[in-house]
């Protein structure tokens, strides 16, 4: 009888190192689109912030010219145009008998500026009430252009609005109303 040497493979459980490659590989590769996912979202979200903002802000202002506007006085409005923004003055009533100026403007800021004097006295308050007036871009228009239409007691105002994005981007947005005075 023959006895043969019977021989056992014993296979170690485990990965090769090929495997182990190819799974750090796979797993690098989701990382990197995980990554790029999250960079794009936080881009996508940081532009609708600040586009939510800016278009918060025009309106709130564009309203609060709009109020002003609507309870001038006959005749109590003069707009003064410059090369990249109007100026505005608006007298309106104050209680029953008083009057009080409004004026909007566009400081070297870049701000428009609320400006409320309330006579006899020298009662002024200043408001900043937008930043970013984008008034540099000519081309575009005015970054704050009040203008009557015809001889109506109608006005149309335009407010444009920046923002720059961290990345370096920029945001503009714009406005136009027309709004009518009560008179």
């Amino acid at each position: 009888m023959v006895h043969r040497a019977v021989r056992e493979e014993v296979r170690m459980k485990g990965f090769t190192l090929l495997e182990v490659v190819v799974a750090a590989a796979v797993f690098m590769l989701l990382i990197l689109i995980v990554g790029q996912i999250f960079d794009k979202s936080s881009d996508s979200l940081e532009y609708f912030t600040n586009v939510g903002g800016a278009d918060t802000v025009v309106r709130r202002v564009i309203d609060l010219i709009a109020e002003d506007i609507q309870q001038a006085q006959p005749g109590g409005i003069s707009i003064t145009p410059f090369t990249d923004y109007d100026a505005v003055t608006i007298v309106r009533a104050r209680g029953e008998t008083g009057t009080e100026t409004v004026s909007y403007t566009v400081n070297g800021n870049q701000d428009l500026v609320r400006i409320v004097s309330v006579p006899p006295g020298p009662t002024v308050t200043q408001t900043v009430v937008a930043h970013n007036v984008d008034s540099l871009d000519a081309s575009a228009g005015k970054g704050f252009a009040v203008s009557q239409i015809g001889t109506s007691n109608l006005y149309q105002v335009t407010l444009r609005l920046k923002a720059k994005l961290s990345r370096g981007d920029e945001i503009k947005r714009a406005f136009t109303t027309t709004v009518g005075t009560r008179s």
